[in-house]
């Protein structure tokens, strides 16, 4: 079902980025406003990747966004966006890239991008910066 749903266009993500960012001003604390913090929470498992299910629920419980106001069409569109490698999975650098992407003019594609987040150290050359790599 989600490799049939088109991919976000890079103007649809920075405005969902910009939607995440005001939700996750106006529900969490100054403390806790920040994309690893939600990213740990979205992380029900630990294992430093979300599939969709982790992020939908992030999306619709903690950011409150329910499919009134982003369809759910449009979340998997964003999902395949987001999922650079299309392996199910999203690992912190792809997230925090979305979500630090207000400012960039292409946040679907900028793994070579260091002005967007300090996710540039892919240790192990895998292509994906991982929880273990991110801010190193």
């Amino acid at each position: 079902m989600i490799a049939q749903v088109a991919k976000a266009t890079p103007e649809e993500a920075r405005a969902l980025s910009i939607a995440f960012n005001r939700q996750l001003a106006t529900h969490f604390s100054p403390n806790e406003c920040s994309f690893y913090r939600l990213f740990k929470v979205m992380d029900v498992d630990g294992s430093g990747l979300v599939d969709f299910e982790e992020f939908e629920r992030m999306v619709r419980k903690q950011l409150r966004l329910g499919k009134g106001v982003i369809p759910q069409e449009r979340l998997l569109g964003l999902w395949r966006t987001l999922d650079t490698d299309q392996s199910g999975l999203v690992c912190q650098g792809e997230f925090g890239r979305f979500i630090d992407c207000t400012d960039c003019t292409d946040c679907t594609d900028c793994t070579d991008c260091t002005d967007c987040t300090d996710c540039t150290d892919d240790a192990d050359e895998s292509g994906l910066v991982c929880q273990g790599e991110f801010g190193r």
